[in-house]
């Protein structure tokens, strides 16, 4: 065991089987587990990394399909012989389980527009699980 003092750097003996260095009034251990910190702690924040990557995927993929599904109601509603002030609402059940969409044409500030709002909706997102497409579009058009 090397016994000599350094600048600022002094070895005591042997604790529990770890040299103990203190160092600028701290305590450093040397050699054994604790030297690469908690594994607890590593694995807490890799499933906490996980966790959020799939959140981040789910979320993804809702709002996706939702783009995609809105966008097809606004077609239809769009395409429709004339644009009332009407609203309706309904399931994607066949395509998408838990989903819901309503659709509302009306009256914009300017008599010319009219304002089309589809919105999808996933029944089981508690938060940011609705998307939501307006489109303004002149009827006579």
């Amino acid at each position: 065991m090397n016994s000599h003092k350094r600048a600022g750097q002094l070895k005591s003996p042997v604790k529990d089987g770890r040299h103990v260095t203190k160092k600028n009034k701290r305590l450093y251990f040397n050699g054994s587990d604790d030297s690469h910190g908690d594994p607890g702690l590593a694995l807490v924040a890799i499933f906490q990394l996980q966790s959020q990557s799939i959140s981040m995927a789910t979320d993804s993929r809702f709002m996706t399909t939702a783009a995609l599904l809105a966008q097809s109601k606004m077609v239809e509603v769009e395409t429709a012989a004339s644009i009332s002030n009407e609203s309706a609402s309904g399931d994607f059940a066949p395509i998408i389980r838990n989903t819901r969409g309503m659709w509302r044409t009306g009256d914009t500030q300017l008599p010319q527009f009219k304002k089309i709002e589809v919105t999808v909706i996933n029944k089981l997102f508690i938060s940011r699980g609705t998307y939501k497409l307006i489109l303004y579009k002149n009827p006579g058009r």
